[in-house]
Formats: C-alpha cells, structure tokens, sequence
C-alpha cells in the first residue's frame, strides 16, 4: 500500500473522535488534540509503510496483473511478477543498461556493401564481388562458415589492418617493402569510459569500410553501458583513415557476427526491479529506435524460459552492414551465459540447478536451457528451448548440422544428507560428481532425440569442444590428464566414438587441422607449461602424432588470438616466458609448423611491444612472408 493512501486511510480513523454530535467542549478539546495526533500520526505511517514495502511485497499497491491479460507483454509481466515476490530484497543485477539504438551521425555513401564471402578456414584466396583492386581475405578461423567474427586484425590481399587499444592502423602487404600507412584513434564519447582492449572490428568484404564495435559505460555511473558501431572508410589507406558513421546501442556489449550483409549484435541489458512499473514497458523491456523513435521489442520477439533466475536480457539487434540501419530485434529474457550463432539461428544459454530431495537426501543436478531464435527473416523469430543436462563452456560446445544441434555438457551431481540439531535444520555434504555429456536436439521440436551420457571417466571435466560435419571432437581432464574423444555423429541414432589413452596434459582449444588432424593447444606435463599436440584416427583408438612444450611458459586462451592456417600447416600465437621476462624477450610471437609427421619452430619473434600481451598479438602468413603485429611493433619475416 502507497504511503499517502495508507496516511489517508489513517487520518479517517482518526476523524471519528471529531464527532459531529459531540458536545462542543469536548469537539473543542478532542480538536486541540488532533493536530499533534495527526503529526505522529503522519510519522508512524510513513514508517510503518516503509516497512510494509519492503517485508511484505503482497501489501505493495500493485493491482493484479491479471488486468494486463491482452497485453503484449503480459507473459513477461507474469515472469517479473513472480520473480520480484520471489527475490523482494532487491535485484540479483542492477542498472538500466537498455538495448536502444541511436540514429546515425553521418551519412553513408548510397550503394549497399556486398556481404563477405564464404570464410575458408584453410586462408585460401577468397575473391569476393568487392572492388576490382582488392580481394577479401579472410584470416579469422571462423566457428561458421559464412558468419564472420569481428577480431582485431582484418585484411584484403593488398592491406592489413590492425586494432589495439582504441588505435586502427593500416599497414601495406609487400613483403618486405610492408610499411604502416596510416592510423586513427577512436575514443568514446566524453563523460564515458571505454575498455579499448575490448574491441573489435570487421571489414566489408569490397574492401572499403572498416567497422569498428566499441563499448563504453559512464565514468559516474559505470552500470550504464553502451555499445558503438563506427565505420571507417577505407578506400584508399595511402590517403588517410577517416570516420564516415557512428550509431549507438545502449547496453553492455556480449558478442557480434556478420552474416549477409548484416550485423548481428548481442547486447545485455538489465532491469532494475525496483524500478519496474507494469504500466510502462519501458521500464522493464529492452527499447530500440526505428526512424528516431524508441520504442520496445515487440513481446513476440522476447523469449521466455519457464522460470526466470535472473532478471538480465540477451539483446540481439540486426544493423544493415552499410548503412547500420536497424532491421531487426530480439530478446532472451533470463539467458546470459553464452551466444553461438549458426546460419540461421541465435542460441542463448541460462544455468539453473535441479533440487529433488529423498530419503532426506538433497540431490542438486546442474542444469542448462538452451533457447533459438532464428533471425534469417524479416524479423527476429523465437523458436523454442530445451533443457539438459550439465553446464556448457563456451560457445564451441555448441553446434547446428543438418537440422540437428550437438552441445557438449559438463555434468555434475552433488549429494547432501538433510539433518536436524538443536531444533536446527541443515544439510552435511555427501558427495560431488563431474562428468561429460553429448546431446543432439531435433530443432523442429527442440526435443533431444539421442545422448551418450558420461562418456568420461568420473570426475572429469570437459576442457575443449570442437564440431565438424559428421565429427565432434571433445578433450576432457581432470588434474593433468588428457583423454581425447572422436565422435561420429553421422547418425544420431548410432553415435560411436573413438579415444586416446590417457595422455599428459589438456587441450584448451581443439581445431580441426584438415587431412585428418586434430590439433589441440593448451597445458602441457605440467602447471605453467605449454603444450601443442597433433592427434589422429587410428582404427580402434585415437593416438598423439606429435607434441611440442615450453616450460614455465603462459599463453592466450582466446581462440581467435591463434592464426591457423591448415593449408601450409601453420599456427601463429603470442607465449610469455617467465624465465625469460627479465631480458625483454619473454613476450614473444611464435610460429610454428606441421609437415604430417612433426612439429617444428619455424620462427620466433622476440622484443615486441612490452605493453601488448599476447591476448593481442596476431599474425598471418602471406606469399612466403609472415606478418606480426604486436601493439606498435610490426614485424615482417621471409619464412620462405
């Protein structure tokens, strides 16, 4: 109940001794009290409404939400309500960080950008309709064929360009004639804050525009984030980088692609419940602007779990790759773990726990929900969700094929005996078990039509998925051990496998290295080691070809920080010895190659930017040259 309502019903109360029939001495001695009566009055019901609102969330003067039945957004109304009843101390996440689309600030040139051109993933020459002077090339080792990532390197066969700490610079491919052309330096509006480290860029695929994903928070309010698009023209880098467009959406950056000739971005964007009023979506729904008017994400195209654990949205917003024009939007409400995105599809991802309780024993299973949504058309079209099993670890444990999707879980159980002391109720731990799980969900029903369930030993945990085609690979560990699975998924009603035997070491990314080889980066024979290792089919197990380590040695994790080029068999990325950090060679860029039978170095590139680590060191190979880039240190070297 509001305050002045609550007042008000008080101050009638207290009219009653102010009787009409009275005698007029006591009218006149009861009203020289009533002034005093009603100011503590006044103060014990400020207080006491203060305390009913915030102990007793049923006494708010909040109208049954069954009054929105009709509404749009009326099943979204339903989950908040039960959840704010639920959790009436306050928000799991604060802060309004929206999903709203600025108008652009400049106008673009008429003409559409063709879209890129199907990624190799082997680094072949990939001519696109671009300009005539230039061909894309893509280096990323795209998840997707034909869904581009945004990294911090892109390139054409004529130039390269490079983004390091809110920095595009622009280098010339010539071999050792290479030189930096020219640079830009981007910043977030002032008043704002950017993490320049996270950005990212993509490259149209004629060659001429660079689009660089910024984002940024208030420096007063740092839960009010946003992200930025800025298109840089690139036509002619000889002459200079220059800014031709910049939009905005509000919220906190979580992934991008670009597909078709659009940009898929994947914002997050929380709602305050506290603040939350039913009768005003804005409050509690994402907003986007079309032709310079905000306005909500249509309630069809939100989509809802069953339960809501928190309340934190996955925006996704599909921008014309030209002229960055809205086409389209959607929303997960609840899901805010992962993206993977396939041709046609966003596949969001929540974690939940199973509770059941027998015997007085509590059993608590993870759990995750996985929900599509297809924005191949003209709007961006909820499809459903499944439940399974598990936790899953990044967006590589997940995979669409042929109608099918394929995710990988990491499974646990944990036991607890339910007991009572002292009038007091508690639980005592019994038991924790880890696992690995394979599941394949029919997409037209969302339903799983077929699982090999912990198909490790126990205690396991999955480290690295990788799909291709009909094949899954999966390396999981436990400590420092490395048992590799192979899977044919060719029929899903017949899955098989194939692995190694227990090998040192665990692989943090697995890769799909062409001709039949697996190559997995990761820990090596022990903590602090570096191990790159080449695994094949043999026919009744998987067996190591080849293996390479460096002791006392760190190195990226992030999978879009390796080159991997499968068709000359190499594989580029950033190390940082400790033994050697001292010297101002520790910091280095290696490459290394695979004939078939052997891993060796080919080069190691020392003295780089002491300011760049490796998270944000690239490379590539091209026409017998491999390029470096390291924060201000460029580096060209004939490997032949």
């Amino acid at each position: 109940m509001k305050k002045e309502k609550l007042i008000r019903a008080i101050g009638e109360i207290d009219g009653r001794f102010i009787d009409e029939a009275a005698p007029p001495a006591l009218k006149k001695r009861k009203a020289a009290l009533f002034i005093p009566l009603v100011a503590a009055t006044l103060i014990l019901a400020i207080l006491l409404s203060a305390t009913l609102f915030i102990l007793v969330p049923l006494l708010r003067e909040d109208e049954p939400i069954e009054k929105y039945k009709g509404n749009e957004y009326y099943p979204v109304i339903e989950k908040l309500s039960a959840y704010i009843d639920k959790h009436s101390d306050g928000p799991i996440y604060g802060g309004n960080l929206g999903g709203a689309v600025d108008s652009p600030d400049a106008a673009v040139p008429e003409g559409g950008l063709p879209a890129p051109g199907e990624p190799s993933g082997d680094n072949k020459d990939d001519e696109t309709s671009g300009s005539p002077d230039q061909g894309y090339e893509e280096i990323t080792d795209n998840q997707v064929d034909g869904v581009i990532e945004a990294d911090i390197i892109k390139r054409s066969d004529r130039y390269a360009y490079y983004l390091f700490n809110g920095t595009v610079s622009a280098y010339s491919i010539a071999g050792s004639d290479s030189a930096k052309l020219d640079s830009v330096t981007l910043s977030a509006d002032e008043g704002y804050y950017s993490n320049a480290r996270s950005w990212e860029m993509y490259l149209s695929a004629d060659c001429k525009t660079l689009t660089v994903i910024l984002s940024a928070s208030e420096k007063v309010n740092y839960r009010n984030n946003y992200v930025e698009l800025i298109a840089i023209d690139v036509t002619k880098p000889e002459e200079g980088l220059t800014v031709k467009n910049r939009v905005k959406l509000t919220g906190s950056y979580l992934s991008s692609r670009m597909t078709d000739g659009s940009f898929l971005v994947m914002t997050q964007y929380s709602v305050n419940t506290k603040d939350v009023d039913f009768d005003d979506p804005t409050t509690f729904v994402p907003t986007v602007a079309t032709d310079g008017k905000v306005e909500c994400i249509p309630g069809e195209c939100i989509l809802l779990p069953g339960e809501l654990t928190n309340t934190l949205y996955t925006v996704a917003v599909r921008l014309d790759a030209d002229t960055l024009e809205l086409e389209g939007s959607g929303a997960f409400l609840s899901y805010s773990q992962d993206v993977y995105v396939s041709q046609n599809s966003i596949y969001a991802m929540r974690n939940y726990t199973n509770v059941s309780t027998e015997n007085e024993v509590r059993t608590q299973t993870a759990m995750c929900e996985i929900a599509a949504m297809n924005y191949s058309g003209e709007e961006l079209t909820p499809v459903g969700c499944v439940a399974i099993e598990g936790r899953i670890k990044d967006q590589y444990s997940l995979d669409e094929h042929e109608g099918i999707l394929r995710a990988v879980t990491t499974t646990s159980v944990s036991k607890y005996k339910e007991f009572t002391s002292g009038g007091v109720t508690g639980m005592s731990w019994m038991s924790n078990n880890t696992n690995a799980s394979l599941y394949c969900i029919d997409l037209k029903t969302m339903a799983v039509v077929s699982a090999v369930k912990n198909f490790a030993p126990d205690g396991e945990s999955v480290q690295s998925v990788r799909f291709d085609g009909d094949m899954g690979y999966v390396c999981t560990a436990i400590r420092l051990s490395d048992p590799v699975y192979f899977f044919n998924l060719s029929d899903v009603s017949n899955i098989t496998y194939k692995e190694t035997d227990p090998i040192t070491g665990y692989s943090t990314s697995l890769v799909n290295f062409g001709d039949g080889y697996l190559l997995g980066i990761g820990i090596g024979s022990s903590w602090g080691t570096f191990k790159v290792e080449v695994y094949e089919e043999a026919a009744d197990k998987i067996v190591s070809v080849d293996s390479f380590e460096l002791e006392s040695t760190d190195f990226s994790t992030k999978y879009k920080a390796y080159y991997i080029d499968r068709k000359n068999g190499l594989v580029g990325l950033g190390v940082s010895s400790w033994k050697e950090t001292a010297t101002g060679k520790g910091t280095r860029y290696m490459v290394l190659g695979f004939d078939g039978s052997e891993i060796t170095v080919i080069h190691t590139e020392g003295l780089l930017d002491p300011n760049c680590n490796y998270d944000f060191m690239r490379g590539f190979y091209a026409d017998g040259y491999f390029y470096i880039f390291a924060g201000d240190a460029f580096r060209v070297v004939n490997i032949g």
